[in-house]
């Protein structure tokens, strides 16, 4: 971890032009916090695979049978965006066995943004205790959603008598040039999905369990690419305390060193061990607590709490906020 330049409290008072969606983040966001990228990119040579002898007959139709049934490891390894999160699922079956529904980036006690993103985590049986068992949760991220949403920013308006807004277009990829990172591995959008998914770990999170979460990301990039990448981030719940209460934190705190880990997809046949491998390592007992519910059909409501506790605390604290507001209006009155 590396030391803030600046405190969220000077952020907002005299930085006011970074406060802008997470999408739109870029280099001198992470400079000006101290946040920082690791990069792990050795790739022990006995994982990867030869080429084919090319004076190996192919079988064609094998392989055309092969690439119709689609199992799990074809399906994440390959290029639709719809069938790589169902792959996944799969080969992570059933160290993880619960899909929420996507949490939302939390600033200043506000919903910020979605990330485009989703969530893999395991309950714990009601028999289980508390404090025993790790509950990993892992996040999931297609990078191309990232660059389809980035490029589809700042989009000009079309003439209300028709024709090619020429000069509108222009400056829509003059400014989409200037928030897309230089290295996609260092894109600060990373930061604000990693601190999503520690913020849904702090609101279940228990007196019992350490102040401090493990987030971290599967991402896929373009198809053909060999390998998949695990992004982690140690995040601690006092920073998180002071993204619900930015204006006070005038602490300058230790922000995360995001780590970056690339795994071959390939051999396929030990994709599901390997990947299991990188969501369990270093995780603590009892991160993320949620019991399977009392009743197993109850299973869609059981994942529609995680965002429900969000949006709760969203609702409780505009409850306080009227209150209050309220209670100065009447005290105003009685003065009168």
């Amino acid at each position: 971890m590396t030391a803030g330049a600046i405190s969220l409290a000077e952020l907002m008072s005299h930085h006011r032009d970074l406060l802008v969606q997470p999408i739109c983040w870029t280099s001198r966001h992470l400079d000006m916090l101290g946040c920082q990228f690791e990069h792990f990119d050795h790739v022990p040579p006995d994982d990867i695979e030869p080429d084919l002898d090319p004076c190996q007959p192919i079988d064609h139709e094998q392989k055309l049978e092969e690439r119709s049934r689609g199992t799990p490891e074809e399906l994440f390894e390959g290029s639709s965006i719809l069938s790589r999160p169902f792959g996944l699922s799969f080969l992570i079956w059933p160290l993880l066995n619960r899909r929420c529904e996507t949490p939302y980036f939390f600033f200043a006690n506000k919903r910020i943004h979605r990330p485009l993103y989703e969530v893999f985590y395991r309950c714990r049986k009601l028999s289980q205790p508390a404090s025993q068992a790790p509950r990993p949760i892992v996040g999931y991220l297609d990078y191309c959603r990232v660059e389809r949403y980035r490029g589809e920013m700042f989009i000009p308006r079309t003439p209300k008598h028709g024709g090619d807004n020429r000069p509108g277009w222009r400056i829509q990829m003059k400014r989409v040039a200037q928030i897309t990172p230089k290295n996609w591995s260092e894109d600060p959008y990373l930061l604000c999905v990693l601190l999503s998914l520690a913020q849904l770990q702090e609101y279940h999170r228990k007196e019992w369990h350490p102040p401090i979460h493990i987030s971290r990301l599967i991402l896929t990039t373009k198809p053909g690419d060999k390998f998949f990448h695990i992004f982690e981030a140690h995040i601690t719940s006092e920073l998180l305390g002071m993204l619900d209460n930015p204006n006070t934190a005038r602490k300058h705190i230790d922000w995360p060193t995001i780590k970056h880990k690339k795994v071959l997809f390939r051999p396929l046949d030990s994709l599901a061990e390997r990947l299991q491998a990188e969501i369990t390592l270093n995780q603590p007992p009892g991160t993320f607590d949620i019991s399977d519910p009392a009743n197993p059909n109850d299973i869609k409501k059981e994942e529609e709490d995680v965002i429900h506790i969000q949006r709760t605390k969203e609702v409780e604290r505009k409850t306080r906020k009227r209150a209050k507001k309220e209670s100065f209006v009447r005290s105003e009155t009685r003065v009168s």
